[in-house]
């Protein structure tokens, strides 16, 4: 697997697949399934808002997964540092165990993230 092949299904994974379950969730609840007193709420709040507002609620989820993913990646790039790191990590795919893989991650993930909110602002 290449560097922007990872890049693109990890965002494809956790930003669009995990709204999608977001939006089912919140969309068609399962009432009697729902014990978690957290969920229970959530629900209950979204149903209060508004479409625009719900639409709204959606944009935001998506984008904390896109920051989220990018704040990771910055670490795996090692362009940003948990406490207490004392040494640089490095990333391989095991099949290509001489190529280094983080460095750019970060960066190819925002372009894509980027790329993709720009082609879904041109459709509308």
């Amino acid at each position: 697997m290449e560097i922007n092949e990872f890049v693109i299904q990890l965002y494809h994974l956790i930003s669009d697949q995990s709204i999608e379950t977001y939006i089912n969730l919140f969309e068609n609840p399962k009432n009697e399934e729902i014990t978690d007193s957290f969920w229970k709420n959530a629900i209950a709040f979204y149903q209060k808002v508004s479409d625009e507002d719900k639409q709204c609620f959606f944009r935001i989820l998506k984008q904390v997964t896109i920051d989220t993913t990018a704040e990771i990646l910055a670490i795996l790039d090692n362009s940003a540092y948990l406490k207490n790191k004392d040494d640089d990590l490095e990333l391989f795919f095991k099949r290509a165990p001489n190529e280094k893989i983080n460095g750019d991650l970060v960066d190819v993930f925002l372009a894509f993230a980027e790329e993709q909110d720009k082609k879904k602002r041109d459709a509308h």
